[in-house]
């Protein structure tokens, strides 16, 4: 026994180990509890544009990074997506000015590209909403 004798009587040395026990199950009951809930989260991604018509060789943007508003629980917020170099967006080109008409500049709303996540699940959470750029106009270059 880790039990040491004083004037005063008998004392332990160290906690009992069932006290530590305790503390340890709530202290991953209260992780647990905490990172299974759902969060809303404000996130910077990248914009990276795919998919160019064949007529044009270069694309630019107005904005190269769009604050995106998701929903995830907290143990998703700890994976590998959410680190800062892994937020990008892939938007394809060709996909969003296809009922366009043809033009070397083309301005989407929020409304547009929040429709457009929707439709083609580019963020793999549970999309929100886009809160900045309120227009991202893409730049192409023959």
């Amino acid at each position: 026994m880790n039990k040491e004798v004083s004037e005063s009587g008998l004392r332990w040395k160290h906690p009992p180990i069932a006290f530590l026990i305790c503390l340890l199950i709530s202290a991953m009951i209260w992780v647990f509890m905490n990172f299974s809930k759902t969060y809303t989260q404000s996130l910077s991604y990248q914009v990276v544009c795919t998919d160019l018509p064949a007529e044009y060789e270069k694309v630019s943007t107005s904005d190269s990074i769009l604050n995106i508003t998701i929903k995830a629980s907290g143990f998703d917020f700890l994976g590998y997506n959410f680190k800062n170099k892994n937020r990008v967006v892939q938007l394809s080109v060709k996909q969003l000015i296809d009922k366009k008409g043809k033009r070397r500049a083309y301005s989407l709303t929020k409304k547009e590209l929040g429709e457009y996540f929707r439709e083609n699940n580019i963020i793999p959470y549970s999309f929100v909403e886009i809160e900045k750029p309120e227009t991202l106009t893409i730049y192409l270059k023959h």
